[in-house]
């Protein structure tokens, strides 16, 4: 049995603009717990091990190409304390929980620690655009993250993505 890390992702609320975001306007984000816990273990002894979201969704299509780069060695869980209620960024959660384990697997913090989203991705407040189709400036992790989400999903303004990896309220 390997080692279990953990990530809790903010749920979230559009406070206003989000359908304003989806053209490039503005909105606030409020992010709030209970949180997503998104949770994997190394070195795995399980020879089948299954992705747990669903396979065409941002979160599966990232765990999958991260199997096949990696092996199947890690074991994966995600907790929804919100109970499948929807719209209170269950999905975003998923996607930044395998983008959390995907940078770890590239930079392991030490074993039975909990990693923190939050400590990776600095609030460069005012230097993110919310379009990603724009000519962006800000952060590279920002650019990073929007980047690699965008591999898997055109759609959206990427606002509830980068507010629940900031957490607090984010004013997009």
């Amino acid at each position: 049995m390997g080692s279990v890390y953990q990530v809790d992702i903010p749920g979230k609320t559009f406070l206003v603009g989000e359908y304003l975001a989806l053209d490039g306007g503005p909105s606030i984000v409020l992010n709030t717990a209970p949180c997503f816990r998104f949770s994997w273990e190394s070195e795995n002894e399980e020879e089948d091990l299954s992705i747990p979201f669903h396979s065409q969704s941002p979160a599966g299509l990232l765990s999958a190409d991260l199997t096949a780069k990696m092996g199947s060695k890690y074991r994966m869980e995600f907790t929804d304390p919100y109970a499948g209620r929807g719209g209170l960024g269950a999905s975003t959660a998923e996607f930044l929980g395998v983008w959390t384990m995907q940078h770890w697997l590239q930079d392991p913090a030490s074993d039975g620690e909990t990693v923190s989203l939050i400590e990776q991705l600095d609030n460069q407040h005012s230097e993110i655009s919310p379009l990603w189709r724009s000519d962006r400036v800000g952060s590279g992790r920002f650019r990073d993250l929007l980047d690699g989400y965008r591999k898997y999903e055109q759609r959206g303004s990427g606002a509830d993505l980068v507010s629940q990896a900031t957490g607090g309220i984010a004013v997009w």
